[in-house]
């Protein structure tokens, strides 16, 4: 449970949404070099190794920085080390290092360097005794070879050390470095229920021939508590001439995979790597503190909680060194025949059934349109578009589009022309994973599976929900399982259980935390079905909050945000940011300061998400402009640990009303909604998640000059944990 002591006031701060807004433009004039690579094959290691995502990564990264990105990378500055890619060069230890070499040769003060490594990493005992857990984290090169006895290592892999060097002497030049690591070097927990189409960019001791003994004879091993401010791979200080930026994709002992995205019948990307470019795609005027916030909250919104990805280094600088400005989301768009095809894709966050307006100019106003279209299929890049039915989506000021209004009319359209986002679908519908198949308990879980039918084909539904086969992909995934299965070690209970997984399938079961379960009892009694229908309702609203706070309407100036973590045990204080998981302990305090910088109301609301899915309404106020709150403090206890999430929700205030309450989140939930990037407010998806709502066609376009309530959800992660013994 959370307490807030003493008087509760709140009000909260935002970020930009979608908004009418100028292209970014580069600060400075430099040269920009890259470094890409790739493993996928591990012909010395065995076949299990093998990967399928890396050589996609680095195709989708060469594709992006020579043609999406907003500042020039010359191709003979970027360079691809990956398996059987046309002009790659192979991803072997030799020229990994030569190619880093060649840029630190090349690369001079004001530049920028972009680092990025797809495939295995791994942990092996430090020789050296630096490492602070005894380990040295690894990357695997192609020619990675097995455990060698005699030298006590894993031949040809690159240390963190090794790479830290070479970051660190591109620094020392004055050049500006960004390193993406798409790759995790442990993680230990049991994938109870894993879906078949993911992959763990994980490698065990076992597939490097290193006896699992060896570990623990080397002296620099000792037993370490895992805290999420351990760096995988060591980074060079901050006081370099340039500067750095490191991103991973998980912690030291944690894994990430890689699938099919963003869909199932997707090619197979690593998850961090295409979310981060998809969210890069979206607007790359931002800084990459704030880039490493949307991922997290995209990780949030797919349930994803056994990876936690790390941001470290100049985070506040902006991306690609572009200033932080506005950021128009239109691509160019060429007429084919009596369709089109716009140049944005997947990656931007186009879908089937996003709509578009057609204007003339990169500069026109939205009413100045002669067109729009919606989108009938897309790729990672590209996007077919059919000419949509204007006739009851046009509203004054609107003007068709005259040589291609009829269906069978050849399209023409000026060189200049663009397609600007104005509407994309949010699917609320949680899809749910039956229970994998055992036979230990197949009567319990085919008692299950009639259940999750029945509700599932329920009408009308309570919430919108959809079940999938044991190993699709899915936002939450059921076992039926003991508590000796989820924990040999530390459990007893040998009783079967039905457990509510993560997306990945994950069992987590340490530091008193497990995944939250409901006594099966009898599956034929009525008490037992309205149970699984409110555990899942339950998870629907949390992930429907998540999907949600991707949206933002604020500018990041219009509402400053400042968290403050006090801890129990040593009275020292530390900021909480989006950016990072903060860990916390009972008896610790957040404290929370916002100041609305608009000049108009908000109403804020503050919401807290717990490990078991659990909504807490923690308050509300409404504070007008320039107002300033320092007085909210949030204690945690020790009635649940995990992966939970404040979330922090303004509003504008419309005038003449009370606050916005929303306690009302507790309620029912809504079908696939769509949200009209000029109509519709986050106020009415707030509404929406507590209360029946059928599909929704998309709503008339207004002018941009119409004023319309803002919204935005500001989402900390935070992760806690037990009090460490004294």
């Amino acid at each position: 449970m959370r307490a807030w002591p003493g008087s509760f006031l709140l009000l909260m701060k935002s970020a930009v949404l979608f908004v009418p807004v100028t292209m970014a433009l580069p600060a400075t004039a430099q040269s920009n070099y890259a470094v890409i690579v790739g493993v996928s094959k591990y012909p010395s290691l065995p076949a299990s190794t093998g990967l399928k995502g890396p050589g996609n990564d680095a195709t989708m990264i060469r594709a992006f920085l020579l043609s999406r990105s907003p500042v020039l990378f010359k191709t003979e500055n970027v360079a691809v080390l990956a398996d059987d890619l046309p002009g790659a060069v192979e991803p072997t230890r030799a020229n990994i290092l030569s190619a880093l070499e060649k840029v630190a040769a090349q690369a001079s003060s004001g530049d920028f360097v972009y680092l990025h490594f797809s495939g295995h990493g791994y942990q092996l005992p430090s020789n050296q005794g630096s490492e602070t857990d005894g380990f040295d984290e690894v990357l695997l090169p192609k020619d990675t070879r097995p455990w060698d006895e005699a030298s006590r290592s894993v031949p040809n892999v690159i240390t963190d050390d090794e790479l830290g060097r070479q970051i660190k002497g591109l620094t020392a030049n004055g050049a500006f470095v960004w390193a993406v690591f798409d790759a995790c070097h442990s993680g230990t927990a049991t994938r109870a229920a894993p879906p078949a189409n993911a992959k763990l960019r994980k490698i065990s001791p076992e597939e490097v021939g290193m006896p699992r003994q060896a570990i623990f004879s080397f002296p620099s091993i000792k037993q370490s508590g895992w805290t999420t401010q351990d760096l995988p791979i060591e980074m060079p200080q901050k006081n370099q001439p340039g500067g750095y930026v490191a991103f991973f994709a998980a912690q030291s002992n944690e894994t990430t995979p890689e699938m099919p995205l963003p869909t199932e019948d997707g090619m197979v990307f690593g998850l961090f790597t295409y979310t981060l470019f998809s969210k890069l795609s979206e607007n790359p005027a931002v800084t990459f503190r704030q880039l490493g916030d949307s991922v997290l909250q995209h990780y949030a919104s797919m349930n994803r909680t056994s990876s936690t990805p790390l941001f470290e280094g100049d985070l506040d600088r902006t991306v690609f060194r572009v200033r932080n400005r506005e950021f128009v989301r239109q691509w160019p768009i060429n007429a084919s025949g009596k369709g089109a095809t716009v140049q944005a894709g997947l990656i931007d966050g186009l879908t089937r059934g996003s709509r578009l307006a057609v204007l003339t100019s990169p500069l026109a106003q939205l009413q100045d349109a002669v067109s729009f279209v919606e989108v009938t299929d897309a790729d990672t890049f590209s996007s077919r578009v059919a000419f949509a039915d204007l006739s009851d989506s046009l509203r004054s000021g609107h003007r068709k589009a005259h040589s291609h209004s009829g269906p069978s009319s050849e399209i023409t359209l000026p060189a200049r022309s663009v397609a600007r986002l104005v509407s994309q679908t949010y699917d609320f519908q949680l899809k749910v994973a039956r229970p994998p198949a055992d036979p230990r308990y197949s009567r319990a879980i085919e008692m299950v599976d009639t259940v999750l039918s029945d509700i599932a084909n329920q009408i009308p539904r309570r919430f919108s929900i959809g079940v999938v086969g044991s190993s699709d992909t899915a936002d939450v995934r059921i076992a039926v399982l003991t508590e000796r299965d989820i924990n040999p070690s530390g459990l007893e209970h040998n009783q079967a259980k039905l457990w509510f997984l993560p997306e990945s399938g994950e069992a987590v079961s340490t530091l008193r935390q497990t995944p939250p379960s409901l006594n099966l009892g009898s599956t034929t009694e009525p008490g037992f079905r309205a149970a699984l229908i409110r555990y899942l309702e339950r998870i629907y609203r949390a992930k429907a909050l998540f999907k949600i706070s991707q949206t933002r309407d604020y500018s990041p100036s219009d509402i400053e945000l400042k968290l403050t973590l006090q801890s129990r045990g040593t009275g020292s204080s530390r900021e909480v940011v989006a950016s990072r998981v903060t860990v916390a302990s009972p008896g610790d305090r957040l404290r929370v300061e916002v100041t609305n910088n608009t000049r108009s109301s908000v109403d804020l609301n503050i919401i807290y998400i717990g490990s078991d899915y659990s909504i807490g309404h923690l308050g509300g106020e409404r504070m007008h402009s320039l107002a300033r709150f320092s007085d909210a403090s949030l204690e945690f206890t020790d009635t649940s640990y995990g992966q939970e999430y404040l979330l922090l929700i303004v509003t504008d205030a419309r005038p003449l009303t009370n606050l916005l309450d929303l306690r009302f989140l507790g309620q029912e939930g809504l079908r696939p909604a769509t949200r009209n990037l000029s109509a519709n407010t986050i106020e009415d998806l707030l509404v929406n998640i507590a209360a029946h709502a059928p599909a929704r066609s998309i709503p008339p376009l207004r002018p941009t000059s119409s004023l319309q309530p803002r919204g935005a959800i500001f989402l900390f992660p935070i992760r806690t944990v037990p009090q460490e013994p004294k």
